[in-house]
């Protein structure tokens, strides 16, 4: 009896004294025995790894009378499952002119009782060059498994001093300690900003910088800061948010200007007015708007210039531009001269678009650069011009009054004002030389609408027949034929379709599979086999569901939710029954919506006679929803599933 109680009162014990907190350890060189044995991270017990320390440090220094900054960074990662192996697996993006060095890692295990220390060999480490201007860091650190702790280490020198790169303070693993120092002299002018959704702890003031110059101390005063996060949560990218970047918690720095008292005084602050002014003197920019066609000779072959209407014009010179040249997949905001991607074959958007501008110029139209953002970069901070925002350009096109259209080099299965989701943006810079260049919404150009009418006649046997056909437009036309065109060939891609939807196409068709119209039908034959007995049917009305699998499963959301434009999908089925069955029960209405009425879904049933007639509507009339939203929005998608696999019931008479 003394046993048992001893045993009660650990265990009472043990409730009332929970699991001592987790506290950050900012020390290197040795972990803790906490940070060992550690297995789960109780605030994300799924995660796979935990980022237990980073510590980064920017600050400047005078080399050879050089001044240049000096960027360290050191994390510790915990390793909590096998999947997080992979944060093992180091890469770090650098300029082609900085200098790397420093480079440290360890890897830390318990094993027989005991702390073992394994160190990654220099041969371990490799540098590769991305393109002209920047290089990729990679290692793997050695020795990795779960419940290791990794650290690793590296000092960057950079001789573009104003180039602080953004601090990013979340990861896509959990962050329990994060902690940014920078100091700035007094020559240089940053403007310096943090956001996110979780507030850092920060300290401003000022601070004393010295430079060693031939054997000489110069003495300047400065600015230090310091952001610290704590506990932060995880960041992941999922098909409801365009740019995980918009909402990590993060620093930036925007080099204002330089001011060296006797010697330099030089003015960075922009506005976008002189963002266009640079551009247009960059021969790789305004350089290339100034070249000439080169499919002169095809497009007069073309007959494209006794063409009358704007955009039939535009759209054949866009289908002639993509016949010649390939677009590479890559989106930028530069371009290589036209000689040499006619030479190539193919070349990035930017390539291409010069090009597509000096085809509409040649033909009489009046066509712009578009500059803009791509949406998984994230979105143009409006108040802190600076180029380095900018990283790709469409064409607009002046249509009659002050319209204008758009077009873009690499939507291979676009047309006029449809373009991929990526470039709809809801800023991009106009730019109109003499004239002034303006803001536009991109967005606003972009609508799907998707109708299908189903017809279906059921056998006594529950084998259900019929021809089903779904007229696309806009951006689903977009989507569709890029989904048909990228599979493997069309038999591949209806053998899927078929699968996905449990049913069986005896012949398919896909009118305006290619790209330059506004509109793509799909017309298809299908079977489908109903679960029967004797007297009983067991059917599923909605043939062809929207969705079968809900896309949001977590019960909160701490992001907004955002959709790629505005949708509209209506089906109506008409299924003819057998003369001597009748439903059973005829389902109820449903309606379901957010909280604001932008998301909807209904279905209904109606029998007339022999035929039941079901009809369904999706509509997406808002691309941005907040958070508060995400429980009003989970529930319409949960009831597009729970539909899609209803049953109902007919009997034999």
């Amino acid at each position: 009896m003394k046993t048992i109680r001893l045993i009660i009162l650990a265990l009472v014990l043990g409730q009332l004294c929970p699991a001592q907190e987790l506290t950050p350890n900012t020390k290197f060189g040795k972990p803790t025995d906490q940070e060992l044995n550690l297995t789960t991270y109780a605030a994300e017990p799924n995660a796979p790894a935990l980022q237990l320390c980073r510590m980064t440090d920017v600050a400047y220094d005078m080399f050879n009378g050089e001044l240049k900054l000096i960027i360290t960074e050191k994390v510790k990662i915990k390793i909590l499952t096998e999947e997080g192996k992979e944060f093992a697996d180091i890469q770090v993006p650098y300029l082609a002119s900085d200098i790397v060095g420093n480079i440290k890692a360890t890897t830390y295990n318990i094993e027989n009782g005991k702390q073992v220390k394994t160190k990654m060999a220099n041969d371990q480490i490799f540098r590769k060059k991305v393109d002209e201007n920047n290089m990729l860091l990679s290692f793997s650190i050695p020795q990795v498994k779960a419940g290791s702790v990794i650290e690793y280490q590296y000092r960057i020198e950079r001789e573009s001093y104003g180039n602080i790169n953004t601090w990013y303070a979340q990861r896509s693993i959990p962050v329990l300690y994060a902690q940014y120092d920078l100091v700035i002299p007094e020559w240089l002018k940053f403007k310096v900003e943090e956001s996110g959704t979780h507030p850092f702890e920060k300290k401003v003031g000022n601070t004393s910088v010295t430079f060693h110059v031939k054997g000489n101390e110069l003495n300047l005063s400065g600015m230090q800061y310091r952001f610290v996060g704590q506990r932060l949560p995880s960041l992941k990218d999922d098909d409801f948010v365009w740019s995980i970047a918009d909402y990590c918690n993060k620093v930036t720095c925007e080099l204002g200007g330089i001011f060296i008292p006797g010697s330099v005084y030089k003015n960075f602050s922009q506005t976008w007015q002189g963002i266009d002014n640079q551009l247009w003197d960059d021969e790789d920019f305004g350089g290339r708007l100034l070249q000439e066609n080169p499919f002169k000779n095809e497009m007069t072959q073309a007959g494209i210039a006794t063409m009358s209407n704007i955009k039939d014009k535009a759209r054949a010179i866009l289908q002639l531009l993509q016949e010649k040249l390939k677009w590479n997949g890559k989106y930028a905001l530069w371009g290589k001269a036209a000689n040499t991607v006619l030479k190539e074959g193919s070349g990035n958007n930017a390539d291409l678009n010069f090009i597509l501008i000096s085809m509409l110029k040649d033909a009489g139209l009046t066509a712009m650069p578009v500059v803009l953002r791509t949406r998984d970069s994230g979105r143009i901070p409006l108040t802190h011009p600076s180029l380095r925002f900018m990283n790709t350009f469409i064409v607009g096109v002046q249509d009659k009054g002050d319209e204008i259209f758009f077009l873009d080099a690499s939507a291979s299965y676009g047309d006029v004002n449809m373009l991929p989701s990526l470039l709809l943006v809801e800023k991009g810079r106009v730019m109109r030389k003499g004239t002034g260049s303006s803001w536009t919404d991109v967005q606003t150009i972009a609508n799907g609408k998707t109708t299908t009418d189903i017809h279906a006649t059921l056998t006594e046997d529950g084998l259900l027949t019929g021809k089903a056909v779904s007229k696309y437009e806009g951006n689903d036309a977009y989507a569709k034929r890029r989904a048909y065109n990228q599979a493997e060939d069309s038999a591949a891609y209806v053998k899927k379709f078929a699968e996905k939807h449990n049913i069986d196409i005896s012949t398919y068709q896909l009118e305006g599979a290619k790209a330059y119209t506004p509109t793509a039908t799909q017309t298809m034959d299908f079977s489908q086999q109903a679960n029967a007995t004797t007297d009983i049917i067991y059917l599923n009305p909605v043939i062809l569901p929207l969705i079968k699998e809900a896309p949001l499963t977590a019960e909160k959301r701490a992001l907004p939710i955002e959709f790629p434009y505005k949708d509209i999908d209506r089906t109506n089925i008409y299924i003819k029954l057998p003369a001597n069955y009748h439903i059973e029960t005829l389902p109820s209405a449903t309606h379901v919506a957010d909280k604001d009425g932008k998301l909807t879904y209904s279905l209904t049933f109606k029998q007339e006679e022999q035929t039941l007639i079901i009809q369904q509507t999706f509509s997406v009339d808002q691309l941005f929803f907040q958070p508060s939203s995400y429980e009003s929005i989970k529930k319409v998608f949960d009831t597009m599933v729970e539909k899609s696999q209803m049953m109902i019931v007919l009997k034999k008479k």
